[in-house]
């Protein structure tokens, strides 16, 4: 659902900023990053209560329902940051700031992800619970990063 939004909103940026229409275009920005929350807020909440039935139909054992199910809720945590995270990557792509988004990419998978996890995993004996906390962790912290970055506005005024 997101992505899809995001894909048009990334026009809409892109073309407000075009036609001098900074305002606009920073509201615009603004309410999305506020529909991406509240899209996935509502997932997050139906993936916390359901998560056991979602496994239930894809999984028949009961050690494997119950580990997903820790997996989604622990994931679900973290969903209204993921859409925060997802429409910040598309107002910078609609006005053509392809860098920030990667920069922010690149940190959040290695080195808030994947280091963090080796580390977690294979030195201090965590579990694999440890891995998805790490997910989530890594999601919030970089979706509030990137949050600070765009109130910034530096993306306000690059020329499309």
């Amino acid at each position: 659902i997101l992505v899809g939004t995001g894909l048009g909103l990334s026009s809409l940026i892109g073309h407000n900023l075009g036609s001098g229409k900074h305002e606009r275009a920073k509201k615009t920005a603004d309410h999305s990053v506020l529909l991406g929350v509240g899209i996935m807020l509502v997932m997050a909440v139906l993936t916390f209560i359901f998560a056991e039935m979602y496994m239930g139909i894809f999984f028949d054992s009961p050690e494997t329902i119950q580990y997903g199910t820790q997996l989604l809720r622990i994931l679900a945590l973290g969903f209204p940051f993921f859409g925060v995270f997802i429409m910040l990557e598309m107002i910078h792509t609609g006005v053509g700031l392809n860098t920030p988004p990667m920069v922010v990419s690149v940190i959040h998978s290695w080195g808030l992800q994947v280091l963090p996890a080796v580390v977690a995993t294979q030195f201090l004996g965590f579990d694999q619970n440890a891995v998805w906390q790490i997910m989530t962790f890594s999601g919030v912290v970089s979706s509030i990063g990137f949050y600070v970055y765009y109130r910034r506005g530096r993306w306000l005024t690059y020329k499309v």
